[in-house]
């Protein structure tokens, strides 16, 4: 079993997935299989084959950020993935550092706000939130980029600001995965 975690505004419904939100409101654009809390996931452990958390975990407290990974390894079998969307707060630097774009970059930080399911109160780096995986346990930490996946997740994953200098696109979703 696969879940993907929050189902949010955008989702992602593909075969052999379940979608699990502590919301049910009618205004998600896919409606939860599972309405539970992220930092308490209704499952057994080993039960779980992969988790996708995109742009979940920076709406938690500093202080829920370990505990909630560490319930996420116990809920995975032996040789299950993690993998993480998180805001990159290395690449949101270097778009603030081209654009100086006020309004964009703080909504990367601290989220849309337009209700408290909305505030990021973490932001992560690649090292920062890899440290953070390895001391819960996790192995074979490192990035995974969705554009190379043979199923391309339309969701924050590849959330992007356009670069001001003219070199494209700056990808501002920081993606990590770790295996149990």
């Amino acid at each position: 079993m696969r879940i993907y975690i929050p189902s949010g505004e955008i989702g992602l419904r593909r075969p052999g997935w379940l979608l699990a939100d502590n919301c049910s409101d009618k205004a998600l654009a896919l409606k939860p299989d599972i309405v539970c809390d992220m930092r308490d996931l209704p499952f057994k452990k080993n039960e779980l084959e992969e988790i996708y958390c995109c742009h979940g975990i920076e709406h938690l407290l500093k202080k829920e950020v370990l505990p909630c990974l560490k319930q996420f390894r116990e809920k995975l079998r032996p040789g299950g993935r993690l993998r993480l969307a998180v805001p990159d707060f290395e690449r949101i630097v270097q778009f603030w550092n081209e654009s100086r774009a006020e309004e964009a970059v703080m909504f990367h930080l601290f989220g849309r706000q337009e209700n408290e399911g909305q505030i990021h109160f973490m932001c992560y780096t690649s090292a920062g939130l890899s440290t953070l995986m390895r001391k819960t346990g996790f192995k074979r930490v490192g990035r995974w980029e969705p554009l190379k996946e043979s199923f391309q997740p339309r969701d924050n994953a590849l959330h992007w600001v356009p670069s001001r200098n003219g070199s494209g696109k700056i990808f501002t979703s920081l993606n990590i995965e770790g295996w149990k």
